[in-house]
């Protein structure tokens, strides 16, 4: 097996985590706007599967937020318990409302229903 090492230099290394911030805001930005957009619908509409969706959006967030240190260092900086806790909490409820979502969607159809309790244990 080889392993090949690039040496590259202070400056390059900065401008690489530079631009990899910019494109984790831009990530962390798709995903508000796209909660904030299924809220609207789902106030128009007032389906449930729309606030599950909205719910699973901001956990998840709230996850890669944990994961990737940017909640630490830029959201809640002054939070140690959330700190501890945000990640168990992120992973469990996005799970949750993963589930919860999937759930919901699949009920408006006949079809996926029969099937959904066919399967149960």
């Amino acid at each position: 097996m080889n392993l090949s090492m690039t040496l590259i230099s202070e400056t390059s290394l900065i401008e690489t985590a530079v631009s990899f911030s910019y494109f984790q805001g831009v990530y962390f930005g798709i995903l508000f706007v796209m909660a904030l957009y299924n809220l609207f619908i789902y106030l128009s509409v007032r389906d449930r599967t729309y606030l599950y969706y909205v719910l699973f959006i901001l956990c998840m967030g709230i996850f890669q937020l944990t994961v990737q240190g940017y909640g630490v260092m830029l959201v809640w900086p002054d939070w140690p318990w959330w700190t501890n806790n945000a990640l168990i909490f992120g992973i469990s409820l996005t799970l949750l409302f993963a589930l919860r979502f999937t759930q919901s969607f699949y009920s408006h159809n006949d079809t996926a229903l029969s099937i959904i309790t066919r399967c149960k244990f």
